[in-house]
């Protein structure tokens, strides 16, 4: 059944978050999203990008333009149950990593309507319910604690990301005041988007071992090469490659660089990459998970719906899905708002999403 393009549509959102929100090495105010749409034969395939400067190198005029002078010209017609077909639209454009995710989870999208069956089960997802962790992102001791404890006792999340970074000492107030809140009952690992030297790494994943944190995330700028394998020789937790892992092409130079574990994102490798690093990592029994973007509403189902098709694989259990990011935000896209109850967020049994959005809110929420 060939099903080709007919059309092509962008969605701009702005959500205003009513407070600032610290990342490593920015912070905002509002949140922007662009919702793709494809169409093609009365079906309507949907992805949201998460668009930040700092992560895509995109805002939403540049993506909207790049989208309408290169890849919109090239979609339609295109058969989206061919694979290779789709794979050729992006070929040979080496940019716009964001926009070519979009694009492969829209199409994957489409297949799920034309399968007549939830996208989590077109990926063999091992299950719809989806066990998420919460992220913390960077704050004063005080306020962090209390966002962790919301999480915890408002969603019964029983694993926290936290954004470390802040200098070892701010670090350990941090850990001290989430652990004071929490407790040890809750799993907690750390992110240091890349904040440290390579020599600090010791001395850090032993002040986060002393906080039984499970995992350290880019605690300094990883390499995948002869430095990886002396920068976890010694470190005293585990460690996840993040940042540096953008695509099939990384993680296999992680992964025979000794990476115990990768985060795989939607808007960097997108589906059909992310199931091939996933299977890539399987073989050498390393592990994988879906790490955070600050999706929205719609990105979290995608993201949740790969989280599940990684379980799907039969690989090494890896972090649970990041894409908790929604909760965090004053308002959604998605008529019935997701939720997660007892840490899990539970997917549609539907096929195709577009029929969940609020499409006049998008309207609304357009800047």
């Amino acid at each position: 059944m060939a099903l080709p393009i007919d059309g092509v549509a962008l969605h701009p959102i702005r959500i205003s978050l009513g407070r600032s929100v610290k990342w490593a090495s920015s912070s905002e105010t509002h949140a922007d999203y662009m919702i793709l749409e494809l169409r093609a034969g009365g079906l309507r395939g949907v992805a949201e990008g998460t668009v930040k400067l700092n992560f895509a190198a995109a805002t939403l005029k540049t993506l909207a333009c790049a989208f309408e002078d290169i890849f919109i010209p090239r979609l339609i017609g295109v058969d989206a149950m061919d694979e290779t077909a789709v794979a050729g639209v992006v070929a040979g454009i080496r940019e716009h990593r964001l926009a070519k995710a979009m694009i492969d989870a829209a199409m994957w999208d489409l297949r799920a309507q034309a399968a007549g069956k939830p996208l989590w089960a077109l990926l063999s997802g091992a299950s719809p319910s989806v066990k998420m962790s919460f992220t913390v992102t960077r704050d004063t001791p005080s306020e962090m604690a209390r966002v962790a404890l919301r999480a915890v006792g408002g969603h019964r999340i029983g694993m926290l990301k936290i954004k470390t970074g802040q200098g070892m000492e701010r670090d350990a107030e941090v850990l001290d005041a989430i652990r004071t809140v929490v407790g040890t009952s809750t799993s907690l690992y750390a992110d240091s988007n890349r904040a440290y030297r390579p020599e600090d790494v010791g001395p850090l994943t032993a002040m986060l071992a002393e906080h039984a944190v499970i995992a350290a995330e880019d605690p300094c700028a990883l390499v995948s090469d002869r430095s990886f394998a002396a920068i976890k020789g010694c470190s005293r937790v585990p460690l996840l490659v993040d940042g540096p892992c953008r695509g099939l092409g990384t993680a296999h130079l992680f992964l025979e660089a000794g990476a115990d574990a990768l985060s795989v994102k939607l808007g960097k490798s997108g589906i059909t990459e992310s199931l091939a690093m996933a299977t890539m990592a399987k073989r050498v029994g390393a592990r994988v998970h879906v790490g955070m973007l600050a999706e929205g509403e719609l990105g979290a189902l995608t993201a949740a719906s790969l989280q599940a098709a990684l379980g799907g694989l039969g690989s090494e259990p890896g972090l649970p899905c990041e894409a908790s990011y929604f909760l965090q935000l004053p308002e959604g896209v998605l008529l019935t708002p997701l939720s997660v109850t007892n840490g899990t967020l539970a997917l549609p049994g539907s096929a195709g999403f577009a029929a969940l959005v609020d499409w006049e809110k998008v309207k609304r929420l357009a800047p």
